[in-house]
């Protein structure tokens, strides 16, 4: 069986130590993988995908037809990466972040993040003081999710009333 972690959002707060507990017991797993697109200042799309065993990835996707044998290949001295995904081949995504770590380095994707679960943090203590919402679920990194709530307690005018907050939002692209 094959155990895979995906970690798409939250796998980039874990540069910061104090969020490296979230990830505890990942090394029981096969793979690992985090998206920086969603947090760590690059463009769509960027994954990072980890394995414990190449070998074990690689037997599962390796396809060997004729046309793809080389000296390289057949020699082992070379990682061909089409064995590590079904597609065969891959663009190349890895620029765009290599730019992002070369200009802000750790520290500065660590005060991206902190500042960012700071600014959620403070979200959340506005909305859980202030009566006319709720916060559904407790935050842990920088997404705050919560409803309106109806004043007549009604849960369909909550729906309501929280759909067209977000439809007014998205509208006015303001927050």
């Amino acid at each position: 069986m094959w155990v895979h972690v995906d970690a798409a959002y939250a796998g980039s707060a874990c540069i910061c130590p104090e969020f490296r507990h979230f990830l505890d017991g990942v090394e029981g797993a096969n793979s690992f993988s985090f998206k920086p697109h969603k947090w760590f200042l690059t463009t769509l799309d960027c994954c990072c995908f980890c394995v414990k065993d190449q070998i074990d990835l690689t037997k599962a996707l390796s396809n060997d037809p004729e046309l793809l044998k080389n000296k390289a290949s057949d020699s082992k001295n070379v990682v061909d990466y089409n064995d590590w995904q079904i597609a065969l081949s891959r663009r190349f995504r890895a620029m765009k972040l290599w730019m992002v770590i070369r200009s802000y380095g750790v520290t500065g994707l660590q005060e991206v993040i902190r500042k960012q679960v700071k600014l959620a943090k403070h979200f959340e203590a506005l909305l859980i003081a202030d009566k006319r919402f709720e916060v559904v679920v407790p935050r842990n990194f920088a997404t705050v999710c919560f409803k309106v709530l109806a004043p007549n307690g009604s849960t369909e005018d909550s729906k309501r009333l929280t759909q067209t907050l977000l439809d007014s939002l998205n509208v006015s692209g303001l927050v």
